[in-house]
């Protein structure tokens, strides 16, 4: 079980308990299970099958490099790493820890990440 999924139910459940509201959570749009059936039905698909040889090829030869170059162990190490710093102001801030999470249904570290 993902507390990402649990977290914002039990967090909505509280906060509506604590207010003397009775905790009323959304309902589940597909199921887990209901989901893997359909993935599966994908999977099976003739279109999806036609594309085989296409994803096939993607995984052919070497694995390309990250960078423009081969890590060199002597040289990239974390004493070499580089930090980045951002001041948002407070507005901006909120939108980040408050609402962005929610419209793309994931946590407020996946939003700085992305960021």
């Amino acid at each position: 079980v993902s507390w990402r999924i649990l977290l914002p139910d039990l967090q909505a459940a509280c906060e509506a308990i604590t207010a003397g509201r009775e905790a009323r959570l959304e309902s589940v749009g597909t199921s887990f299970r209901r989901w893997a059936g359909m993935l599966y039905e994908q999977a099976s698909a003739p279109e999806r099958v036609a594309e085989l040889d296409a994803w096939a090829a993607l995984l052919e030869g070497p694995e390309p490099l990250l960078g423009a170059r081969a890590l060199d162990p002597e040289r990239d190490t974390a004493a070499t790493m580089r930090h980045r710093s951002w001041t948002l102001p407070h507005a901006e801030a909120a939108t980040l820890v408050s609402r962005a999470p929610g419209a793309f249904h994931c946590g407020t570290q996946d939003v700085l990440l992305a960021a």
